[in-house]
């Protein structure tokens, strides 16, 4: 039985909901490709991580220190 997120709509498609973080568990537990899952995981972690790296770069931009200089 895989996990579903049940939304308020009925879809027509089954992987409308579908997250990558479910992929990544079907992959590595339902269908014991672990290799794969591990490498998903990676990629995963990796996109995260630069997005977080770029937003704090980016948030002086947008946010006002009043007694920084």
């Amino acid at each position: 039985m895989s996990p579903l997120i049940y939304t308020e709509e009925l879809t027509l498609s089954f992987y409308a909901s579908w997250f990558f973080a479910l992929h990544i568990y079907q992959q590595s537990f339902s269908y014991f490709r672990m290799g794969y899952g591990s490498a998903l995981a990676w990629i995963f972690a990796v996109i995260v991580m630069a997005l977080t790296i770029a937003n704090v770069r980016l948030s002086d931009r947008w946010v006002y220190y009043g007694g920084a200089a």
